[in-house]
């Protein structure tokens, strides 16, 4: 790796702040902040690929995650479709340790940085996978889900709309993310028209997060 590629990974740890968001305690992996009890701690860096976990759209999709939990739910099929630095697939594991949980990114990179922040936070129960979208065989394979993932680009949530419904188990939850207040509607209406439900929304600094259910 090259040096100024080691300085950037630096600064990028140093940028990277610990948040609390709701039952998680978000922090870098060269933080040694004390872990509090009441927390459910998840040290990761997204050093080269997206997802630090302090971004609008992630705190969104996490507060959607502890919505389904607080409606009693126990998804046990789970895929986090983009995952980034993996955080949302580790925060799923969390909370329903008996879960398949499946995180898939077009990005070879992420699912590398995905993989070593579950080692580093003691998480082997988590498959990842290279796709582009869902095209991959081990998406189809474990077809239905009962929880999905979706935090991608406005543009992206609309043209994988029918291919998510197909995906899903009947009465299962989409979490719908990364898109800006002013995306939200059309979002909203390509999924509406197939048959869901908005159940709640999260609005964050601009961006919005839609929990829909089928």
């Amino acid at each position: 790796m090259p040096i100024d590629e080691f300085a950037w990974i630096s600064d990028n740890q140093k940028q990277t702040k610990s948040v609390s968001i709701g039952r998680f305690y978000l922090c870098g992996t060269h933080l040694m902040e004390a872990e509090t009890s009441n927390k459910i701690v998840l040290r990761l860096d997204a050093v080269t690929t997206f997802g630090s976990g302090n971004h609008a759209s992630t705190e969104g999709c996490l507060r959607a995650l502890e919505h389904i939990f607080d409606l009693g739910c126990s998804p046990r099929s789970i895929l986090d479709l983009g995952t980034g630095s993996g955080v949302l697939a580790m925060a799923a594991i969390k909370l329903w340790p008996n879960s398949n949980v499946l995180a898939s990114d077009i990005d070879k990179e992420s699912i590398r940085v995905a993989r070593l922040n579950a080692e580093v936070n003691g998480i082997a129960k988590i498959d990842y996978i290279i796709s582009d979208g869902v095209k991959a065989f081990e998406i189809k394979k474990n077809v239905p889900f009962d929880l999905i993932f979706a935090n991608i680009l406005a543009n992206t949530l609309k043209e994988l709309s029918s291919e998510l419904d197909r995906l899903l188990l009947y009465r299962g939850y989409v979490i719908l993310s990364g898109m800006l207040e002013g995306q939200r509607s059309e979002v909203l209406v390509r999924y509406t028209t197939l048959g869901f439900k908005l159940i709640f929304e999260f609005k964050i600094q601009g961006w919005v997060t839609l929990l829909i259910q089928k």
